[in-house]
Order: C-alpha cells, then structure tokens, then sequence
C-alpha cells in the first residue's frame, strides 16, 4: 500500500456541499436527454470521489451493477482480476441515489461503462464546477476531493486507519495537533462555520443540509422529508405556496434550519407517545449554564449536533448533564427551509 502525499489546503465542508449543489444543478440545465444522462454520470462519478476517497481511476474502473452491492462499493485490483482490494460504505442516501439510477436502462449502460470516459474530460468538468462556484479550480481535481474527504473524516475523529482503508493507502501521522497547520486550521474551521456541525455556545440555529426524498400535498400544506447527507431523516411543514416558489421537489437540496429554543428533550423516546415528527437519540457533549437558561448540545450521530435551549428550572428537573443519553425532539412546523 503506497503513501498518500498530503497536498495544500484544500475545500472545506460548506464549500464541498456548495460544489455538490452546483453538480447537481448542472445536470438539470438542459433539455437534451442525452446530455442529461452524461452530466448525471459524472455526478456520480464526483459522489463516488466525494464520498469514498477514492481516486479517479479507481472509480472509473467500477462496474456499478457488480461493484455496489446495498451501500458498499467494492474497488477491485485491476492486476488481479475479481479480487477486490478493498470495500468502503456509502451513506444510505447516496447509495440510494446511485441504486434509482441505475433502474434507468438508458444511465444503467452509461454507468456499467465508467471506463469509456476520458479522465481529461471529467477532470474539465470538476474544473468547470469549481469556476461556477468561484472557487480556485486546482482545488476541485478528483485529488483534491478525495483530500478534503480525508479531512472531513478526521474532523469526526474517524481513526487513521480507517482512513487508510478508505483510501487504499497509508498516511502519514494526522493527529490533531500542532505540528499540523492544515489539520489544525481545518478542525478551527470546522468548529466555527461546518453546517453539519455547529459548534460554539451561542448559536441561535441548527442547519441540517440534505436531499429531499418525499413532498406530499394536501389543501393547504405541504410535507417535505429530506434525508440529511449524515443520514438522518428530516420532516418539514410549510404552505403550498411555498412549496411551489421555492421549487421544493424530490432530488431537490435544501438546508433545514430549527432554532434552538424550538428543540425540546426528553429523557425517553418520545415518538410513540406524541405528535413529534423529528426525534433523534443522542448524548450530550455540551452544558452552558446561565441564571435562568441553559444551553445544551447534543451529538446524534453522523458528525452532527443539535443545540437546544431550556429553562435551569427544567434541565434541573431532566437532570441534563454532559454523557447522559438523551432524545432531541421538534415538530415539523419549527423546521425553515432554504432552498439556496
């Protein structure tokens, strides 16, 4: 397994998440189907880079219809022929994604045929998507990508060695320390903008960026499900119109913001035993106490957590502290979306 040489600094979470946004929207801009069935291979080749840390050759030598079974993508040795190097699992969501693309005849030939795209080309487009966002293009290449991949991994203290079984090779020492200025202004970073994560103890939101899955339409509302690219599912209520003017539609990004005072928690599942749409278990990783208010974040899995703000009185009464499980609840009313 050789060495992975670490490159310079490289796109950080919100802007990976603006890139994948500008993918996909690409692959929307036209009219001509044949077109649209190209753009949305090479979506998929970027998810399959953005999401495995693999390298682009790795991933054109894919034949997705062997290659992803469930949500687990098998890269083969190309000096061994069926033997496969390694596996790495994707998020739920993205194999989903890549699963109902291939129930079209026409993406599913496409796809079993990665090898017949020019890397040149690919690599164009990954340019091209990184000038749309106003970002510097070196910083878009599939080497790239799979960098910041790692650094997203290491900013949820997933361990070295997972990483380099993702990236199918080794790395050297990425401890979360001084001596690495790179790792080191990345988890800064990660601390104080990621929208995964929002770290802090002031913050008045929680932002949770995702793919919309379901819209259901009756009179007056509108439900939306979204699935959270840390996988974890999101129901929201606005009105029809607000459905129709911000364009809220499956495959559909959008950003689900709750704020905090709208979080409630609970000591036990509160699902079966009330009209709460969004519950998720998790521990609390972060008490800030105040007089009269108290600010408490809770970890729910998938580098993300929700912050949520509570009377003295009641956490005294929850008996909240740093460790304990707990379960975050909120209505599906409290949840804005931002379709940009």
């Amino acid at each position: 397994m050789g060495r992975y040489r670490i490159p310079d600094p490289c796109l950080d979470p919100l802007q990976l998440i603006q890139l994948e946004w500008s993918f996909r929207q690409w692959g929307r801009l036209t009219n001509r189907y044949e077109v649209r069935l190209e753009r949305h291979r090479i979506l998929i080749v970027f998810l399959l880079i953005r999401y495995t840390g693999a390298a682009l050759h790795e991933v054109l030598s894919l034949n997705l219809i062997t290659d992803l079974v469930d949500s687990a993508v098998f890269f083969r040795n190309p000096d061994i022929p069926g033997y496969s190097a390694r596996n790495v699992l994707l998020a739920g969501h993205i194999a989903q994604e890549i699963q109902t693309a291939l129930e079209n005849p026409d993406l599913r030939e496409l796809l079993t045929d990665l090898r017949s795209l020019n890397p040149s080309v690919v690599r164009h487009k990954f340019s091209e998507r990184a000038e749309a966002c106003g970002f510097p293009k070196e910083l878009s290449c599939p080497e790239m990508i799979r960098w910041a991949r790692v650094m997203e991994l290491l900013r949820k203290d997933t361990p070295q060695r997972e990483i380099e079984h993702l990236l199918g090779c080794s790395l050297p020492d990425l401890s979360w320390d001084r001596r690495s200025p790179t790792v080191a202004a990345t988890r800064q970073t990660a601390q104080s903008s990621s929208a995964w994560e929002l770290a802090g103890t002031t913050t008045e939101r929680n932002c949770f960026f995702g793919n919309i899955v379901e819209v259901h339409h009756d009179t007056l509302q509108a439900q939306i499900n979204l699935l959270t690219d840390a996988g974890h599912p999101i129901s929201a209520m606005v009105t029809n119109d607000s459905a129709e003017r911000l364009g809220l539609r499956p495959g559909r990004m959008v950003t689900a913001e709750v704020k905090a005072h709208s979080v409630n928690l609970q000591g036990r599942n509160p699902y079966a035993t009330s009209s709460v749409d969004n519950c998720f278990s998790g521990e609390i990783v972060g008490i800030t106490r105040g007089r009269v208010s108290l600010e408490c974040i809770v970890h729910i899995g998938g580098g993300t957590n929700v912050h949520s703000l509570h009377s003295a009185h009641y956490a005294a009464t929850l008996g909240l502290k740093v460790g304990k499980t707990v379960w975050v609840a909120f209505n599906s009313f409290a949840v804005l979306l931002h379709a940009n």
